[in-house]
C-alpha cells in the first residue's frame, strides 16, 4: 500500500489499532470497537458493518480524524468532514480494496471553499453550476471550510469514498466516509 505526505499541524484525530480492532455485535446493534472505545456504529446494519470494518483493516487506517473535532462531550456529535489516516499519511486509492464506483472523483486543480446563501461549502471544481459539486457543508463557520480545505490540499486527496446503507432503496444512510489520493 503507498501513502502520501505528513501529518498536519493541529488536527483533530483519535489514534485506533487496527490489530485490536472489533466487529461486535450488542443486543443487535453493530459496532466496530478498539478495546472498550466505539469507533463506529452501525445499528442493526451487518453488511457496511463488514464492509466499514475490512475497509479500516485492508487500508491500515491507524487514525480517525475529523473537521470538526469528534467529542464525546457533545451529545450526537456529527463530523461533516471524516478522514482516516495510516500513520502520518492518507492511503492511495488500491482498486483491490475499494470499489471506485463508491467514491467520488475531485478535480486536483479546481477545488476552494465557496458561500452559497451564508452557507460555506468545499466544492470539488467539477460539476452543474459555477461552484461545480458541493462536496462539504460547514454551514455559516468559513473558518472550519478553510480548515477542510487545507487538509483536502495537504493531502492531495483525490476521491471522497463512503460506505452506504440503502434501506428502503431510496433513503441512503452513510455509515463512514473516508478519503483517498491518487
Amino acid at each position: 500500500m503507498t501513502l502520501r505526505a505528513s501529518a498536519l499541524q493541529g488536527e483533530n484525530c483519535v489514534a485506533i489499532n487496527p490489530d485490536n480492532l472489533q466487529l461486535v455485535n450488542v443486543n443487535g446493534q453493530w459496532k466496530i470497537m478498539d478495546g472498550s472505545r466505539r469507533v463506529l456504529q452501525f445499528g442493526p446494519h451487518r453488511s457496511p458493518a463488514e464492509l466499514s470494518f475490512n475497509t479500516i483493516r485492508s487500508y491500515g487506517f491507524t487514525s480517525q480524524c475529523s473537521v470538526p473535532l469528534i467529542s464525546p462531550v457533545i451529545a450526537n456529535p456529527r463530523p461533516t468532514m471524516m478522514y482516516w489516516r495510516g500513520g502520518n499519511s492518507v492511503p492511495v486509492l488500491d482498486r483491490n480494496i475499494t470499489n471506485p464506483e463508491t467514491c467520488a472523483a475531485l478535480h486536483p486543480t479546481a477545488r476552494g471553499v465557496v458561500n452559497i446563501n451564508g452557507n460555506w461549502y468545499v466544492a470539488s471544481g467539477n460539476g452543474p453550476g459555477p461552484a461545480g459539486e458541493l462536496l462539504l457543508n460547514f454551514g455559516t463557520d468559513r473558518a472550519l471550510a478553510d480548515q477542510a480545505l487545507a487538509i483536502i490540499r495537504h493531502y492531495n486527496l483525490t476521491r471522497m469514498c463512503t460506505i452506504r446503507y440503502f434501506p428502503d432503496n431510496v433513503t441512503s444512510i452513510t455509515f463512514m466516509q473516508y478519503w483517498l489520493s491518487e
